[in-house]
């Protein structure tokens, strides 16, 4: 079993699009000892560069181990590219696992999906975050933590007891943690909440601060869905506090089969409950190669930041492995709240409200967030990204 989660002090830096590229190649060629790697997407160009990068650290005496997603999100392309990645990997040497896929408890039907992006260097400096590897993902509005400080050591932590978790599919799964006081944070301090074998501490974390919100609540959001969270967040605006929430467009046609979808699928629900509750909402503009904004951002009071790969949804706070940082101060929350801001004023559109189309393919997609996984009919729904 894990620990509860706490806050030790640490230093993070958010870094946006392209940047976290560079920040991991240079975390994985600082590594002296040991290199950690659990991800979704691992594929196309930029998949293929950072795997010679971990081979070459592998043929310098790094231990290097490698978790992936058991189904390589279904797009088949992507799904090949990622293989052969990870046939690569291994022919150099490098420990590869496929996820647990079994139902995280207490859930005891359908299977759970690997969501995790992070990579550890020894247990001095991580970089951990919402963006997947691969061509289509380069036109992705993305956010990822660079981060040194003892909250590495908790990370490098948490990928060893999945690492086991995957290698011995055989043994119980622990029932999940989902104890996660804040107590007293200090400045320049951060934790890990998420879900996973032996956690589910994400939701508690996010629904924590937005109940002691005082003067502000920004939210950017890939798929803002789960009805608590909607619920926190019109309450909050009840009590005077400025919120705001910028959600994505929802364009997933290259997601899906037919190359075409109804816009605004994932979240017609929770801007639907926005707009009723009066909670100023907009939708992010596309603009030059940027089509979808990817985030996974909650700052709070402009000193709190939880940020990661988790979606707002009840897949991501209850089944799907996951990971995010809760940063207290420092300054890698002012930096998340000026990039916000320029998003707000200048990439976002207030919206008129969703379509009876989109919400009806939203209702089908919570009730299967919800229930089942893999999806029902495929062509119903796209893939997760």
């Amino acid at each position: 079993m894990l620990s509860p989660p706490v806050f030790v002090p640490s230093q993070v830096d958010v870094l946006y699009d392209g940047a976290y590229e560079h920040a991991m190649e240079d975390v994985a060629a600082k590594a002296r000892r040991e290199l950690r790697l659990d991800y979704f997407v691992f594929a196309g160009p930029a998949g293929d560069r950072l795997a010679g990068r971990l081979i070459a650290r592998q043929a310098a005496g790094v231990r290097v181990r490698v978790i992936f997603d058991a189904a390589m999100l279904p797009v088949p392309e992507l799904q090949r590219q990622q293989r052969a990645i990870a046939a690569r990997l291994r022919a150099g040497g490098i420990e590869v696992r496929d996820q647990d896929r079994r139902p995280l408890p207490p859930r005891v039907g359908g299977a759970t999906m690997d969501h995790n992006k992070y990579m550890v260097a020894d247990q001095d400096a991580a970089v951990v975050g919402s963006a997947n590897l691969g061509a289509p993902f380069y036109s992705f509005h993305d956010l990822m933590l660079k981060v040194r400080g003892p909250v590495v050591k908790a990370l490098a932590e948490q990928f060893d007891y999945d690492w086991e978790v995957a290698g011995h599919p055989e043994r119980p799964l622990a029932g999940a943690l989902v104890h996660a006081e804040e107590g007293h944070p200090a400045p320049g301090t951060a934790r890990i909440v998420g879900t996973g074998p032996g956690r589910k501490t994400g939701l508690e974390a996010v629904l924590g601060v937005l109940s002691i919100a005082r003067t502000s609540v920004y939210m950017q959001a890939y798929e803002l869905q789960d009805p608590r969270i909607l619920a926190a967040l019109s309450a909050a605006r009840d009590r005077g506090v400025d919120v705001r929430v910028l959600l994505d467009p929802g364009d997933v046609d290259q997601f899906t089969p037919f190359g075409w979808a109804p816009r605004g699928i994932l979240n017609a629900a929770g801007l639907r409950r926005m707009l009723d509750a009066r909670v100023p909402t907009r939708v992010y503009r596309p603009a030059g190669l940027v089509r979808t904004a990817h985030m996974k951002l909650l700052v709070v009071d402009g000193e709190r930041l939880i940020a990661g790969s988790i979606n707002f949804s009840r897949g991501g706070l209850e089944w799907a492995y996951e990971t995010d940082l809760e940063i207290f101060g420092g300054r890698a929350p002012g930096q998340a709240v000026a990039h916000f801001l320029v998003d707000w004023d200048q990439q976002a559109d207030p919206s008129p409200g969703p379509g009876w189309v989109a919400r009806a393919l939203c209702a089908y997609y919570n009730w299967n967030d919800g229930n089942v996984y893999p999806p029902g009919p495929a062509w119903l729904v796209p893939p997760r990204k």
